[in-house]
């Protein structure tokens, strides 16, 4: 669950041809990837990208080489098995060093066309699907499926210790496959004092206490719990206000949510915005009220910005908050306790700035980006190298039986 092995220096070697394959819309994998692209050594990898839909719109708009592939977030063996084929045969046609595949449908399919050209592969899975808020047919199902994928790839990078534990209680692969590489962020994009001009902007006045919470609108982030909470917290007579950043299939039950309970005046949802940082910046709290997540980037994000936490005490959350260091952890429903540490941070300024003064130094120390493409570029060369090797082998045992 290590990195070891050689690297490829600059200039040594024409640039390496690397596949990346991505499904879906929006969200963090499509953040992730536009950040791992723009990290990566160009001098010594070419990237292309598969997608479709708004990856495909957003990454080719940007200037990056990419290849139109369907891929339906359902499974349908037919829809399925075209957009295999559109894979498969790009890699068969095409040049390609290295596929390196990303979350779940993608990953089947990338992995197996990967395996049948006989080409180096690496999966990410940016959280597994099987620790999902879903039923546990579902969870078994998924499950079942990274396990047979896991034969057709080479390495497969976790983004946290608990999804590494998680892989092995699946017994999905052994654990020499697994390499743990956190997530990371690009530090120059987070401002620790705020913009007020931008929070007045957005219609709150400059003193007014801004709780928030950025994510998708979905089951798994809990997004009905968040609103409990500011609930609580103005029954409890604290006249905050409160910002969800993000949109999802949720977002219309929210607003039924906050127009039940009366919080309409103190809550503001920003729907999908294209730099989550200018908003996470103007909060006093970062919330997180997830049942589960990979490695919860955004923690990150609240934390580079020095904005103390209050989160779920749940798998991926665990891996990035220490608790009453950086923020504070609650059992994920209970919504007492959320609301009564969000009010201690606020009243309590020494409480608050200990933690902010650790967040911030701890995001330097382990939350860059640049230590992410690094442990990348380690693990590229390490499988790239030991192809080329095989290779020069097989050349070898050629010229001699032809020398025979």
């Amino acid at each position: 669950m290590g990195l070891s092995g050689g690297e490829y220096k600059k200039g040594d070697i024409m640039p390496k041809n690397v596949l990346h394959v991505i499904q879906g819309g929006k969200g963090g994998t499509l953040e992730y990837l536009k950040l791992f692209l723009s990290f990566m050594d160009k001098s010594k990898y070419n990237f292309t990208i598969i997608c479709h839909g708004e990856i495909y719109d957003e990454l080719t708009k940007l200037g990056y080489k990419t290849y139109k592939v369907e891929m339906k977030r359902s499974i349908s063996l037919i829809d399925d098995f075209k957009s295999f084929i559109g894979i498969y045969k790009y890699i068969r046609n095409h040049k390609v060093d290295l596929v390196h595949a990303h979350s779940s449908k993608a990953g089947v399919l990338a992995r197996l066309a990967a395996k049948i050209n006989n080409i180096p592969c690496i999966y990410n899975s940016h959280g597994w699907a099987f620790n999902l808020d879903t039923s546990k047919f579902k969870k078994n199902i998924y499950g079942l499926f990274e396990r047979i994928a896991s034969k057709w790839c080479d390495a497969i990078v976790v983004i946290s210790q608990s999804e590494c534990n998680a892989a092995l209680e699946r017994k999905i692969c052994k654990s020499e496959k697994l390499i743990i590489i956190n997530n990371g962020i690009d530090l120059t994009k987070y401002n620790i004092k705020k913009d007020y001009n931008f929070k007045t902007q957005l219609g709150f006045q400059r003193d007014e206490i801004l709780i928030g919470m950025c994510g998708r609108i979905t089951k798994q982030k809990s997004p009905i719990t968040f609103v409990k909470v500011a609930k609580k917290i103005l029954d409890m007579g604290f006249n905050y206000k409160f910002l969800l950043i993000g949109d999802g299939e949720l977002k219309n039950d929210v607003i039924k949510e906050i127009n039940m309970l009366g919080l309409k005046d103190n809550f503001i949802i920003t729907g999908w915005v294209d730099n989550p940082e200018k908003f996470i910046n103007i909060l006093d709290i970062g919330v997180l009220t997830s049942k589960g997540e990979g490695f919860g980037l955004v923690l990150a994000e609240y934390m580079a910005c020095g904005r103390p936490i209050v989160a779920s005490k749940v798998q991926g959350v665990v891996d990035v908050v220490r608790n009453e260091i950086d923020g504070f952890l609650c059992d994920s429903n209970d919504i007492d306790m959320f609301a009564s540490y969000i009010v201690e941070l606020i009243n309590n300024r020494n409480l608050y700035d200990y933690i902010s003064k650790n967040q911030i130094q701890r995001v330097r120390e382990e939350f860059g980006f640049e230590r992410v493409a690094k442990e990348h570029e380690i693990l590229y060369d390490k499988l790239l190298i030991s192809r080329d090797k095989q290779y020069l082998q097989k050349l070898k045992n050629q010229f001699r039986d032809s020398s025979i």
